[in-house]
């Protein structure tokens, strides 16, 4: 906005008008929305599959089962997906910041 690219003169599609990107972004975020449930849903079964078939031998089940248990609080957790969120408008604005002072 601050460099007049969400309406005005400054770019020839101004984003706030830019209907492709809008509609990529409505299409796209249900998709995800429903991946990560999908993905939920079938990481139980798939992490019970390593045990059934035998890949993990009974001295590494308490080291699997707490790995387990690591990536599932870290799947839930809201510090992370704060980071991660922090991560991405840092390198988006970092991103925006050095295509500004390109030529």
């Amino acid at each position: 906005m601050l460099g007049g690219r969400a309406w005005g003169d400054a770019v020839r599609v101004p984003f706030l008008v830019d209907i492709e990107v809008h509609a990529r972004f409505l299409l796209a975020l249900p998709l995800l929305i429903m991946a990560e449930l999908v993905v939920h849903q079938r990481m139980r079964p798939v992490a019970r599959q390593f045990l059934e078939r035998g890949l993990i031998p009974e001295r590494s089940r308490a080291r699997f089962d707490a790995a387990v248990a690591s990536a599932v609080r870290l799947r839930n957790s809201v510090a992370a997906e704060v980071l991660l969120i922090a991560f991405v408008y840092l390198v988006g604005i970092l991103c925006l910041a050095s295509a500004d002072h390109q030529p």
